[in-house]
């Protein structure tokens, strides 16, 4: 594919193992690092369409994936069935799965970081759509034991209505890439949704504060929530509650298209336990 379709020989195409939706591999060639992602089977069409529109206009604070056209001059290939983009592999090294709880300089850059990426993402152009988590709600069908409770749960502590531009839609410590304490991109603009920055913001805070911890709550560090949240120095929606409500979405949502499994160790029951028990 990458030859015929890209016109790239001679390529070392390596997996990446972390990342669990899209199947994705680090491609070398020709003195060029490339990232390719196999999207998985029934991805929507407008998910698709989405990440390209904004990769497309997005003026960046930092690295970020930008997409390798093929020959034909087409934003993606098809092989085997499935959507494949090929990006520039973005600058920086993966980092901690957590942060420790006296790691301010690293969650005050990310916050930051996310504050600039607000900025641009409201710059591009963004017509009408479904909301960001109220349409994860919608598509919700099946689930543990106990789901059409916690998911009425759900729908009560959510906004009401968002104000929309576009949003990264999956802000945490796995899409981000550093250089020493800074963040030297963001990647996986593969959820990326028209919702409200503050909430977002809020979603971020929570994700980059969280602590590893048992399977019976969510557990986060006061300290890091409160450094990054001086650091984003904008509006911030949403508690702690708010974003187990976002994990659950996540989590349920993969596991009903059959992408992941509802396993211990992946941050879904800690959050659907905090939810059960409130």
């Amino acid at each position: 594919m990458l030859r015929e379709l890209y016109g790239i020989d001679g390529a070392t195409v390596t997996p990446i193992e972390h990342g669990r939706t899209n199947a994705s591999f680090v491609v070398h060639a020709n003195g060029a690092s490339y990232v390719l992602r196999r999207a998985w089977a029934g991805k929507p069409e407008a998910q698709i369409a989405d990440e390209e529109h904004v990769l497309a206009h997005l003026v960046p604070p930092c690295d970020v994936p930008r997409i390798v056209p093929t020959l034909a001059g087409a934003t993606h290939a098809i092989a085997s069935g499935r959507v494949h983009h090929l990006f520039v592999a973005a600058r920086g090294d993966v980092g901690p799965r957590y942060l420790g709880r006296d790691d301010h300089e690293r969650v005050r850059n990310a916050m930051s970081r996310l504050a600039q990426l607000h900025r641009a993402l409201a710059a591009v152009p963004c017509g009408p759509g479904e909301p960001w988590l109220g349409g994860r709600v919608a598509r919700i069908r099946t689930g543990p034991p106990g789901v059409d409770q916690v998911l009425a749960r759900i729908r009560r502590l959510l906004p009401a209505s968002e104000s929309t531009q576009w949003l990264h839609g999956d802000y945490h410590l796995g899409n981000l890439l550093w250089t020493g304490n800074e963040v030297s991109a963001i990647v996986d603009f593969d959820d990326v949704a028209r919702g409200s920055a503050a909430l977002e913001a809020g979603m971020a805070l929570f994700a980059l504060s969280r602590q590893p911890a048992g399977e019976e709550g969510f557990v986060f560090d006061e300290g890091l929530w409160q450094a990054g949240r001086a650091a984003y120095a904008g509006s911030v929606e949403g508690d702690a509650l708010v974003f187990c409500a976002y994990q659950v979405l996540i989590h349920l949502e993969a596991a009903q298209r059959g992408l992941w499994d509802l396993t211990d160790g992946i941050g879904f029951w800690p959050c659907w336990h905090s939810l059960s028990r409130s």
